[in-house]
């Protein structure tokens, strides 16, 4: 696989979506959750003990573990929740999947034949179906990008000469359109129905996150090595950083306000942030040699960002989530290192 403990991320619901799925009942679905008396924050991602990592996610802080029995290794790397049911996507042993609620209900996604390395990066479930988007190398070793329905392979998506690399990051469906964020010849471009839209001539680019509101489409990631954003194939600004490079993980939007959680560096190192507007918003832990922003969401008011930071006393990694800037830990007792990629909240 890419990397278990991956550190992009992307399954954001624009709010003009987000809002139909939040205002129903959040139920538990056979994923947990129950009944609450506020939002219920859904988180997915991983942990490990040392000699292998465990697919998990939490409801309200309370962890569901999708680990499968019998499995060395597994975890998540996307969520959405529909209908009051989880969808979780990530790997286990090797295998492309995606999870509904618990370990026990998992679809292994098929791969190309000849297929040699795959990943699934994102997830999003519209109409009854499930999509994840990722990519596979085929067997000729080019990275090819890709989405998969219902577990089935359903294109290719558009590049260019056969021998050019392409990747999927993230996956978003409107209706009938389905939009894709991702790289073809190692830069930023995005899929609408299957046709690419260039979103840089430069190669030291790329899009890891993407959404349709209202009539817009909207892409965070980075361009030379510094986090911006576009709208509808425009990059609008570059997000103010620090004096090295800085990423664009997550964009939500809710009605004008364009918020992105990320990451960017300085002298000390990865600190956590998020955008509004253009504006900065620190999230990095005081004395922390490391801290990253994975996911974003927006509702009733309140911002929630999903990652991780190292803690300065034990030098673990423990997975988190902020609201409006307050951190809670989701780290497990005991386990040497935590990680989450996805948040998706429900009033």
């Amino acid at each position: 696989m890419q990397k278990f403990f991956k550190l992009l991320e992307i399954a954001v619901i624009a709010a003009v979506l987000f809002m139909a799925f939040a205002c129903g009942d959040s139920g538990d679905g056979g994923g947990g959750g129950g009944t609450t008396t506020g939002p219920t924050i859904y988180v997915a991602g991983e942990y490990t003990d040392g000699s292998t990592s465990g697919a998990c996610y939490w409801v309200n802080g309370e962890r569901k573990d999708l680990h499968p029995s019998g499995a060395t290794a597994s975890y998540v790397i996307a969520m959405h929740v529909a209908g009051g049911n989880v969808y979780a996507a990530g790997a286990y042993d090797e295998k492309l999947c995606y999870w509904v609620n618990n370990k026990d209900t998992v679809t292994d996604l098929q791969v190309p034949s000849g297929a040699s390395d795959y990943y699934a990066e994102s997830i999003f479930v519209s109409g009854g179906k499930v999509y994840v988007a990722g990519s596979y190398y085929n067997a000729g070793g080019t990275q090819k990008a890709c989405y998969w329905v219902d577990g089935i392979v359903q294109t290719d998506l558009q590049t260019g000469s056969s021998g050019d690399s392409s990747s999927a990051n993230s996956i978003f469906v409107a209706g009938t359109n389905i939009y894709v964020a991702g790289t073809y010849d190692y830069k930023a471009c995005y899929w609408e129905n299957g046709n690419r839209e260039d979103l840089s001539t430069g190669s030291d680019s790329n899009a890891y996150s993407i959404v349709f509101a209202v009539t817009s489409i909207y892409v965070s990631g980075h361009y030379e090595y510094d986090a911006c954003y576009w709208k509808d194939g425009i990059k609008q600004t570059d997000l103010p950083g620090g004096p090295y490079e800085s990423y664009a993980n997550s964009i939500f939007v809710d009605g004008t306000k364009i918020y992105i959680a990320g990451r960017y560096y300085d002298d000390s190192g990865s600190r956590a942030c998020y955008w509004e507007n253009g504006v900065r918003k620190e999230l990095h832990p005081s004395g922390s040699s490391y801290s990253e922003a994975q996911s974003i969401a927006v509702t009733g008011g309140n911002i929630y960002t999903a990652g991780c930071y190292s803690d300065t006393a034990s030098g673990i990694d423990k997975a988190c989530y902020w609201v409006n800037g307050t951190r809670t830990d989701l780290h497990p007792s005991g386990f040497l290192g935590s990680w989450a990629y996805s948040i998706f909240v429900v009033e």
